[in-house]
């Protein structure tokens, strides 16, 4: 079983690079999405962050959606097929300097920088639980649910990196919530409330020969609506 080791560094890294994440949210059009980034609240963010839009329609296959951009924003229309959407963003590189300040240059271009961080983040929308909500689906840091969540009903949910359960992965409601470390399975639970769950997770993996940063960080975030 791969395990992955959480630094210690990571669990104190500033929320300017870390604890922000990206989900999807209905603009009240019909079909149609914006994809969200933030923290405590929302934020606009360059077009060439979101790196991945897909849907994953009924019968598992995956199509990419084209991305439209209004303030600061991405919108996203589905097909009416559409069970979930894949999403992948790249919040850059942020550098730590000595004096605490966080700036998103790379490490070679920070000279007093303490620590430097790539930080990622990915997400999957459940817009329909078939078939397709206990199944994994390719990306590079995973969450797939064991079973259909029920409210006040602990809901196992495996941890995948690269296709593989992973020990040690937090899964709860945040970087500075409540959350459950995965087992040597690669499983963790939580309880579902009812209406939209924000599931998150991250894990972390150091770049020692990388000359641009230290540490490579992804965040996740699982988003599905209980009744």
């Amino acid at each position: 079983m791969k395990k992955l080791l959480l630094s210690t560094a990571l669990m104190t890294l500033s929320t300017v690079a870390m604890a922000h994440n990206v989900w999807l949210e209905s603009s009240n059009q019909p079909h149609e999405y914006v994809v969200k980034f933030g923290h405590e609240k929302t934020e606009s963010y360059p077009e060439h962050k979101l790196t991945k839009t897909v849907a994953v329609l009924g019968d598992a296959t995956q199509e990419t959606l084209k991305a439209t951009f209004k303030k600061g924003e991405a919108y996203l229309t589905t097909p009416e097929k559409t069970s979930l959407v894949l999403l992948a963003f790249d919040n850059g590189v942020w550098c730590k300097k000595a004096n605490g300040k966080w700036v998103e240059q790379t490490k070679k271009n920070t000279p007093d920088a303490v620590s430097c961080v790539a930080a990622r983040k990915g997400g999957k929308a459940v817009l329909k639980q078939d078939d397709n909500f206990l199944k994994a689906h390719g990306q590079q840091h995973e969450l797939v649910p064991q079973a259909k969540p029920e409210v006040g009903k602990p809901l196992a949910i495996l941890a995948l990196v690269d296709g593989k359960p992973v020990a040690g992965i937090p899964i709860g409601l945040g970087e500075d919530l409540p959350s459950e470390k995965t087992n040597d399975q690669g499983i963790a639970y939580y309880t579902p409330t009812a209406g939209m769950n924000k599931v998150w997770s991250e894990f972390a993996t150091d770049t020692k020969d990388n000359p641009d940063y230290d540490q490579v960080s992804v965040e996740y975030m699982l988003t599905f609506e209980v009744k």
